[in-house]
């Protein structure tokens, strides 16, 4: 999504991506503690999450908040890069580094505070905002990436973008269960992966979305069942080489129908990047 690529280079990125391909939570993700976290298995426990108003993490809020999620090689990279940097911090501060445990953290180590996480996601989405603003009202590239103190490239990036709407940082919560859901992800596993406590609370949840892909399937569906009249599904029946031209146009249209349902909530899909069909079985 836009807001993905423009964050890519501020320093909690790889918390924005785990909340915004995986869902979690803001007190899960700021409570990933190192021990439940394999980067080599490429899966992740989420078993504590930090309240609005401690400083300490307490378990999730139910058994079915505790989870496992098995995340993908980008996903894998992303945290493999975010520790390397960690342990250079760490080297940084000598004494004064501060060892809490925790995966994501300020530069000395401590827990970073969820008030924090809020602040630094509206930050970033104001500026995304501002830049596409400025250059409507005639600034150049150039003077905008000056006066905010950024990349050409990063201010490119939004002004050639969609315009994000007003969001929260749960937003990338729900992006994320829209973005498995138009994947074509079951239900099921999308439910477990955010931790809901059913199948059917997801459901409900996100009973547009499901609403409108089965919309979506309908019309595919009708478009790539053979008739009598349609002679060139005989002939791709018959042993005609390769998919038919109605069979095709009813997969373009499907994908790019199921990509239209995130960007109308304002997420847009990230270019060159596949998710992968994912589970959260537990090992």
């Amino acid at each position: 999504m836009a807001f993905l690529d423009f964050s890519q280079d501020d320093r909690l990125y790889p918390l924005w991506h785990l909340a915004a391909y995986w869902g979690m939570r803001r007190g899960e993700l700021i409570g990933l503690e190192r021990p439940d976290l394999s980067i080599a298995r490429r899966r992740l426990e989420v078993r504590h999450s930090q309240p609005d108003d401690e400083d300490e993490t307490d378990d999730v809020k139910s058994a079915a908040s505790d989870r496992f999620v098995v995340f993908d090689q980008t996903t894998a990279e992303v945290l493999s890069a975010w520790l390397k940097r960690q342990l250079e911090e760490r080297v940084a501060w000598g004494e004064g580094w501060t060892d809490s445990g925790r995966v994501l953290t300020y530069e000395d180590g401590r827990a970073v505070r969820p008030d924090y996480v809020t602040r630094r996601f509206g930050m970033l989405v104001g500026r995304y905002q501002a830049c596409c603003r400025k250059h409507r009202d005639g600034w150049s590239v150039e003077k905008i990436a000056r006066r905010h103190r950024i990349t050409t490239d990063l201010v490119r990036l939004a002004v050639n973008g969609p315009e994000l709407p007003p969001v929260r940082f749960h937003n990338l919560r729900h992006g994320s269960a829209t973005m498995l859901l138009a994947a074509g992800v079951p239900m099921k596993v999308v439910s477990d992966v955010l931790g809901h406590a059913s199948e059917s609370f997801t459901s409900d949840v996100y009973t547009v979305v499901a609403e409108e892909l089965a919309e979506q399937a309908a019309a595919s569906i009708a478009a790539f069942v053979p008739r009598r009249n349609r002679t060139t599904t005989a002939c791709s029946i018959s042993g005609g080489s390769g998919p038919s031209e109605t069979t095709k146009g009813a997969h373009a249209y499907r994908m790019n129908s199921l990509v239209r349902v995130a960007e109308d909530r304002g997420f847009e899909p990230r270019m060159g990047l596949h998710p992968n069909r994912i589970s959260s079985a537990a090992p």
